[in-house]
């Protein structure tokens, strides 16, 4: 593939930060954002092929996005590491600005701290450079010297000058004495000119990598047997050990005559007195999961130092070795897939629930290093969080899409409370449960409650309590529910409320304090507060934090009530109306369901206000705004339009979206659009039908016909809520009335 001039020459711009464009050249803003997104897509797909030229020794290449969030990127910046070296921060990087393409050996500076390798080690590439040029016959007079201080624009020394010049190579050894945190770069400098001549770009990319990597492989020189060990920290029983574990640098196990099985005490005893300094360790959570890896610094000792003891259950855990950890995750990552143990090298008949220690090969440990590096350091596993919950729900016998649990997750995540609506049996009780369950919220531990709204509810007594004719306080479930998710020990723990069907009675009327205290949530030195739900000595003072999610089911018929626009403002109303009652296909690919070991930072949401994301997220939220702005204009027609709220919300739920990559930027403003907006839509006049066809108009592109809906709607830029005002649309014109709660 070639690389032509117009790749380069995008940029030689002047302006490079969306604020400054739109500023100075606002006609440009959408054709500059263009460029760059096929211009780096163009620059992926080179990359990509080079990487394939290079042997499955190679991870696969990490390519910087053309934007920041903020402003276009001055140049596109990919990088390659062995798959056995993902966790070093030395690289060999493929850089193209708008002079130059390079392919050089770098320091990725980005998370050093937690490198496998310090940049003083990297730097000892140096010492091996004559054995290295021999080796590989380099032509000393094409690779160019260049240290971390120098800018992408200066002239550098070639290779053969820096051997030859003294005065250079002691400047150079004197940056690296006075400074831990600079370094020296080698490799080939290729000017525009040159390379928009070549036919393929991806083949002279893999040749210099490939004559990098005997230089490459002396940035990390390991000359001992390793040995890699999996250790049980026992996070799916109780995380304090692996907080303790990770204060104190250690992996901890509590093995004792009398308390446990003798068998055990001594196999475990045997194994850990096996780990020496420089072996790999991984950190287990006792369930499907991994935390950490980590390099072992001190072999096994029993620590003395009593403030140091990690108690837990009444015992003290003081056996130990010391551990350099290295990378360590939020979450776990948690392998859902099969064959675990032959994945990890171990013996079918192992049991990893209870044991401590693993011995396990080389291939063991690459596979959980590749697991681990498979998402960002914020993700529970390799497959996204829906994923998990997804194959957890359907392996225990239920059918809901993929795009249904997504939404319910991000529904969740943009705003702790949900409407879950749809024809009654369409399992809205049961996906709420088991949504729980996957992330380890049962009604046994307490994190789920389920609570029958009944019609006679008029206040908030029977939800939140009362006070007897005593004086005396009794609680509600919902109270009880707080008292345990207001704990300090409890707050990273999720927290699920079900209100079953809950416009059997007026919402307005027992849920208004609720929705008061909701509005009222702020971060206060980094803890999520609200105003008091209750303040009361027996409960104490209990807020609404992140931790609880709310989640109420609706049926529409004669025996419930509506809601208001209060209401709706504050929720995401999410239909389940699909039922596929013939589809048995799920019963055939049925595994043991596995719960994922999820904390509440995963599932709550970042942001309070969109002042908190805009910095980060200007170009999404102004696009996303864009279009709220064009909806809002139709729904003014009739005084239906939204307010900050509404909008604050969609850019929440469409940032986490992004973030996680869970669905398509379309498909997910689709999925708002019908839940934020169409719920508040209803009426049986002419002008409510013209709003209903605007927005057809919008979300479809094509005027109202009935007779081509069903085309249009499958072939429309926002294909569900075209779907559900087709619907509604029918019922003004043949019923004289319509509501998103009729169609």
């Amino acid at each position: 593939m070639k690389l032509l001039e117009q790749h380069f020459d995008l940029f030689n711009r002047e302006h490079f930060l969306f604020t400054k464009i739109k500023e100075f050249i606002p006609e440009q803003n959408d054709s500059i954002k263009d460029a760059y997104k096929d211009s780096w897509q163009h620059w992926k797909t080179i990359v990509n092929e080079a990487f394939k030229q290079l042997g499955s020794h190679f991870d696969e290449p990490d390519t910087e996005n053309w934007t920041n969030g903020w402003s276009v990127r001055t140049r596109f910046w990919t990088r390659f590491k062995y798959v056995d070296r993902v966790n070093s921060s030395s690289c060999i990087a493929a850089m193209i600005n708008k002079d130059s393409l390079r392919v050089y050996l770098e320091w990725h500076d980005h998370k050093s701290e937690s490198s496998l390798n310090s940049v003083k080690q990297h730097n000892k590439w140096i010492d091996h450079i004559d054995s290295w040029i021999e080796s590989q016959n380099i032509d000393m007079s094409e690779y160019s010297v260049w240290t971390s201080l120098e800018s992408d624009y200066e002239k550098y020394s070639t290779l053969e000058t820096f051997l030859e010049d003294h005065e250079i190579r002691e400047e150079y050894k004197r940056i690296l004495e006075d400074s831990e945190d600079e370094w020296i770069r080698i490799g080939r400098v290729f000017a525009k000119g040159e390379v928009i001549q070549w036919e393929n770009a991806e083949e002279e990319i893999a040749n210099v990598i490939q004559e990098l990597e005997g230089i490459y492989k002396k940035t990390y020189d390991v000359d001992f047997n390793r040995n890699y060990w999996l250790f049980n920290v026992y996070y799916s029983q109780n995380p304090v050990v692996w907080e303790n574990c990770k204060a104190y640098e250690v992996a901890a196990m509590q093995y004792e005559e009398g308390k446990q099985n003798q068998a055990a005490v001594t196999r475990n005893l045997n194994l850990i007195k096996e780990i020496a300094v420089g072996d790999y360790v991984i950190a287990y959570t006792g369930n499907r999961g991994f935390l950490a890896i980590g390099e072992v610094t001190t072999e096994f000792f029993n620590e003395v130092e009593e403030s140091k003891f990690i108690s837990v259950n009444g015992e003290s855990w003081r056996q130990r070795i010391g551990v350099k950890w290295l990378k360590i995750l939020e979450e776990p990552v948690v392998y859902t897939g099969n064959e675990l143990k032959n994945r990890l090298g171990l013996q079918p008949k192992t049991v990893m629930g209870s044991a401590t220690i693993f011995k396990i090969p080389e291939e063991g440990f690459t596979f959980v290093q590749q697991l681990m590096n498979g998402k960002k350091e914020s993700s529970t596993s390799n497959l996204k969080l829906g994923d998990i919950i997804h194959s957890y729900i359907t392996n225990k016998g239920f059918y809901f899409t993929e795009e249904n649990i997504k939404n319910l997750y991000l529904s969740l995540k943009t705003k702790p409370f949900v409407i879950l609506s749809g024809i009654s049996g369409t399992g809205k009780t049961k996906i709420v449960q088991l949504f729980a369950e996957s992330v380890g919220a049962t009604e046994e531990n307490g994190q789920f409650k389920l609570i029958p709204v009944r019609p006679d509810w008029s206040d908030g007594s029977d939800l939140i309590g009362f006070e007897d004719i005593k004086g005396e306080f009794k609680p509600g479930p919902l109270t009880d529910v707080l008292v345990e998710a207001n704990k300090p020990e409890n707050r990273n723990k999720p927290y699920f409320i079900l209100l079953d069907e809950m416009n059997l009675a007026r919402v307005e009327y027992y849920f208004s304090d609720l929705l008061s205290v909701m509005e009222s949530r702020q971060k206060v030195d980094g803890e999520y507060v609200s105003v008091p739900v209750v303040d009361r000595p027996e409960v104490g003072r209990l807020m609404l934090r992140n931790n609880v999610f709310i989640i109420g089911t609706v049926n529409m018929d004669e025996t419930t009530h509506p809601f208001s626009p209060k209401v709706l403002d504050r929720a995401n109303t999410i239909e389940y109306n699909d039922v596929q009652l013939a589809n048995f296909a799920i019963f055939d690919q049925m595994e043991e369901p596995q719960v994922a070991v999820v904390s509440n930072e995963q599932l709550a949401g970042e942001y309070i206000t969109l002042k908190d994301a805009f910095a980060d997220h200007e170009e999404l939220i102004r696009e996303v705004t864009d279009w709220l702005v064009e909806v809002n204009q139709i729904l003014e027609q009739v005084k239906l339009h939204f307010g900050y709220r509404v909008r604050d919300e969609v850019c929440f739920y469409m940032i986490y979206n992004e973030q996680g990559q869970l669905m398509d930027k379309e498909q997910a403003f689709d999925l708002q659009l019908h839940q934020k907006v169409l719920p508040r839509v209803s009426g049986n006049d002419a002008d409510t039908v013209k709003v209903l066809k605007e927005l057809y108009a919008f979300c479809t592109g094509h005027a109202w016909n009935e007779e081509t809906d069903v085309h249009v709607v499958r072939e429309s830029r926002f294909p569900q809520s075209a779907a559900k005002l087709a619907s509604m649309i029918k019922k003004a014109e043949h019923e004289g009335f319509t509501s998103f709660w009729m169609g």
